[in-house]
């Protein structure tokens, strides 16, 4: 079914004006038809189940046009709900476990990738981790909208980058050298350039060329290769929409277990040093990013001034 297909329309405006300010922040956002509304269902992650995405099914069928349409940041949007019907809709949501998501100047439903308990290349869990600060922060307000996303690997397939808070997962590799053979594989696979074989063959890492990818440690046959540390990189301040803007890099090999401790600083800075419309790359371009860092970033964690990474010495 085309995406707008107008069930033009259903129900007769009321006499009284619906406030649409409201119901945009609650997930509600009026189409371009008169009294239609597309519905986001909230998804933690883009983790739907078989049965959820039944129920979302006969929710479309029943309440609206009898499409969906998947957002990019994982959110499916029933399509062609007239207003008279959202009460219902909703209720039928909430008999599956569901609801809506969030609209407006507050945090957006978590999105993530599938994380290591599936994809082969990712490093860290980002569903647990993204599920539990779903659970503690959606919603919260702010004075923009605010998304936080997690991607498992470098390969950001999730465009973590680009959140208001982005974390990727990353490792800090390390060289047993009684197990290493100077076998030159792990030199092969870094595709940063980050390894370099010394006199005798055995791999250097250049700490700052290194991404934490963590090929080095799958490739080594000898398990010489291993993974000293295992987090998250963190990026603030990203952005789409007209005037994009790529996240700061501000915080490496962030434990998962307290990723929402960074989340939680963050939006508190946020309220503090921000304004109304005014998104969280906005504020840290207006007083600077080592203010923000100073607030949020825990030292252990933070990125030196003016470093894109730090991920320690020379590993030999």
């Amino acid at each position: 079914m085309p995406v707008d297909t107008p069930r033009d329309i259903a129900s007769p405006p009321s006499s009284r004006a619906p406030d649409l300010a409201a119901l945009k922040a609650g997930g509600f956002i009026r189409q371009r038809q008169r009294h239609l509304f597309t519905v986001r269902v909230k998804s933690s992650l883009g983790a739907l189940s078989a049965s959820d995405l039944r129920a979302i099914a006969d929710a479309a069928d029943r309440f609206g046009s009898g499409g969906v349409h998947l957002s990019v940041r994982q959110t499916p949007e029933i399509l062609g709900v007239p207003l008279g019907s959202i009460d219902d809709l909703v209720a039928t949501l909430a008999e599956h476990g569901m609801a809506p998501a969030a609209c407006g100047p507050r945090v957006r439903a978590v999105s993530g990738c599938s994380g290591c308990t599936i994809n082969a290349l990712a490093l860290v869990d980002t569903q647990q981790v993204g599920r539990a600060a779903d659970a503690r922060f959606f919603r919260t307000p702010c004075h923009s909208k605010f998304k936080i996303t997690f991607s498992g690997c470098t390969n950001d397939c999730t465009r973590a980058k680009c959140a208001d808070l982005g974390f990727v997962g990353m490792i800090r590799p390390e060289l047993a050298r009684e197990h290493c053979t100077a076998c030159g594989l792990c030199i092969a696979a870094c595709r940063a350039g980050a390894l370099r074989g010394d006199g005798d063959g055995n791999p250097v890492r250049d700490a700052d060329a290194c991404t934490g990818c963590g090929d080095c440690v799958r490739i080594c046959p000898e398990s010489a290769m291993v993974a000293a540390e295992t987090g998250f990189a963190v990026y603030a301040g990203g952005k789409h929409g007209r005037a994009p803007r790529t996240a700061d890099h501000v915080a490496e090999v962030v434990p998962p277990g307290d990723v929402e401790e960074i989340v939680g600083n963050t939006l508190a800075w946020y309220q503090r040093a921000g304004r109304r419309g005014r998104r969280l790359g906005h504020v840290i371009d207006e007083v600077g990013v080592e203010a923000y860092k100073a607030a949020a970033i825990p030292e252990a964690w933070r990125v030196a001034p003016g470093a894109q990474r730090q991920t320690g010495g020379l590993v030999t």
